[in-house]
């Protein structure tokens, strides 16, 4: 079995970091485009080159796993005329002294398969070279949530020798997990827990999945576990990247009031209650924490009006909801007020840019200004829409046309060299190369 190329994840980009550190009243880290960033673990590459071409000023340090990821790294910069990435080894980015702190360190799909030693090592490293004012982003594998995983690793190890997991096909491979998953009792629980993390069986586009998480032994942790890591070496946990779990997926009251304020406890028994096999931890300088709290809706008004949206909706059959394409759970009803709003989010999704919402709010109190209150329910509106994650954040204006351009090249030129590797552009969505002048025309008419 290959492994699949690593796919740029919008919860990852160091601009949404900025953008939540804008929303919560933190200390923010340098605007991206001036900043140097610190990719860890990478595989084929395709976050750290997503963002060399988006800024290409921009510092990237990209740190590879493995001498062939290097290898294909400096490939696709050399094919994409990409000149702002250096690719370091992971014992020399262990050693690594920056000449000035770094400002954003992303870690996603690598810390959980190191040893204990090794976490505590990049940990430290982290903590050494991050900017006072920096963000971190590490995923982690959680020890309450990943048991079905551990299960199904189990499961693979008895239908296939290790030494043949890497060669064996895709399709055998989901065949034989749906054999086993056919005739488990509907009591049993690896039933229950299949049921919940992997509905299709399929490894490539299921969102829990990576596709390689079963071929490797994962070295788990729980949340207390993790923070209390990072204390030790000075560095503080703001909060999951889901920030949707703290105001809309509470605990129930009496579970809550039993962890009274011990925070650690409440978001291990979140992983617990919820299945929740991975959690994204953003991360600062523990310096800048110390009375730092998650804010109310009313603590986040003036932040929110200096950020940036992007998102997409459609307008069910009925014609009285528009729903989320990014979540699909968040339904918004069909009232003038909200479709005006949710049409305009659109019309700039559809350029592949950002809209300001500033711009936006003072759009809507100009067309509603016989409304008593607009700003403050459009306001309402577009926040609880950013937490519960029906839109995305961004601390300035983005364009991904020429972005995204380059991520299709690379995946052309990624297929002709290996057919397995799955697309480079999760990021962004796929999508097709006649829509591109389309998009180029939509991003001209938008600005």
């Amino acid at each position: 079995m290959h492994l699949p190329d690593d796919q740029p994840k919008f919860d990852l980009h160091p601009d949404r970091l900025r953008a939540l550190s804008v929303l919560f009243k933190l200390p923010q880290p340098q605007p991206v485009e001036q900043a140097q960033i610190v990719l860890l673990g990478v595989s084929h590459g395709a976050n750290a080159l997503a963002l060399a071409c988006e800024y290409p000023n921009a510092k990237i340090i990209a740190v590879a796993s493995a001498a062939v990821y290097a290898q294909r790294i400096q490939e696709a910069c050399k094919h994409l005329k990409i000149k702002n990435v250096r690719i370091l080894s992971v014992s020399k980015w262990l050693d690594f002294t920056p000449k000035t702190p770094i400002d954003y360190v992303l870690c996603h799909g690598y810390y959980s398969y190191l040893s204990d030693d090794e976490k505590q090592r990049h940990t430290a490293q982290i903590a050494k070279v991050i900017h006072p004012q920096g963000m971190v982003y590490i995923d982690y594998l959680t020890t309450s949530g990943w048991q079905a995983f551990e299960n199904m690793q189990y499961i693979l190890t008895q239908i296939y020798p290790a030494e043949n997991l890497q060669s064996i096909d895709e399709t055998t491979f989901n065949q034989s997990i749906n054999l086993l998953y056919r005739y488990l009792p509907t009591s049993h629980p690896l039933c229950h827990q299949l049921n919940h993390i992997m509905p299709k069986m399929n490894l490539r586009t299921h969102p829990s999945l990576n596709g390689y998480w079963s071929l490797k032994q994962a070295q788990t942790e729980t949340a207390d576990d993790f923070l209390h890591r990072l204390h030790e070496l000075k560095l503080g946990y703001v909060c999951d990247s889901d920030i949707s779990r703290y105001y809309f997926q509470p605990l129930p009251d009496d579970i809550q009031a039993h962890c009274g304020r011990n925070r650690h406890l409440s978001e291990n028994l979140y992983d617990l209650l919820t299945h929740q096999s991975s959690r994204a931890s953003l991360i600062m300088p523990i310096a800048q924490l110390l009375q730092f709290r998650l804010p109310s809706h009313e603590d986040m008004y003036e932040s929110l009006d200096s950020l940036h949206i992007s998102g997409h909706f459609q307008l069910e059959q009925e014609q009285t909801i528009w729903r989320s394409t990014l979540n699909p759970q968040i339904a918004v009803s069909a009232t003038i007020l909200n479709s005006m709003l949710l049409e305009s989010i659109n019309h700039v999704y559809h350029a592949n840019c950002t809209l300001a919402v500033k711009k936006l709010l003072e759009l809507l109190e100009t067309k509603f200004k016989a409304v008593p209150d607009i700003h403050q329910s459009a306001y309402m509106m577009l926040l609880s829409l950013v937490l519960s994650g029906a839109l995305h954040i961004r601390s300035q204006r983005q364009s991904g046309f020429h972005h995204q351009s380059a991520m299709i090249a690379l995946h052309e030129w990624r297929m002709h060299h290996d057919p397995h590797l799955t697309p480079a552009n999760k990021w962004l969505q796929p999508i097709a190369k006649k829509d591109l002048e389309v998009m180029k025309i939509a991003e001209a008419n938008a600005q």
